[in-house]
């Protein structure tokens, strides 16, 4: 399966370990621009496909997750957090 290429630049961009930025993202929300309407439509794809692996995050975000449940527990919480108002996620690293 493939991952949507806006979630693949988002999670380079800011979400890697290097560069934690979803302050960022999350103030670019109430601009509703195409951009981050594309993001959070490839973002609700990668949710419901469940397109991300384990190992495929670990490459593009530097970030390392022991189960898929534990990672998608987490990609549903940075959602939470860009796009409904939810409290900061954590990172597991």
């Amino acid at each position: 399966m493939t991952v949507p290429y806006e979630f693949m630049m988002t999670t380079h961009l800011f979400l890697h370990t290097n560069n934690y930025r979803p302050d960022e993202l999350r103030a670019a929300v109430p601009k509703r621009s195409e951009w981050i309407e594309r993001v959070q439509r490839q973002f609700d794809e990668v949710l419901h496909t469940r397109s991300v692996t384990v190992d495929w995050y670990a490459e593009h975000a530097n970030e390392l997750f022991d189960d898929e449940e534990t990672l998608y527990r987490y990609l549903k919480e940075v959602y939470d957090y860009v796009f409904s108002n939810g409290p900061r996620p954590v990172t597991e690293g």
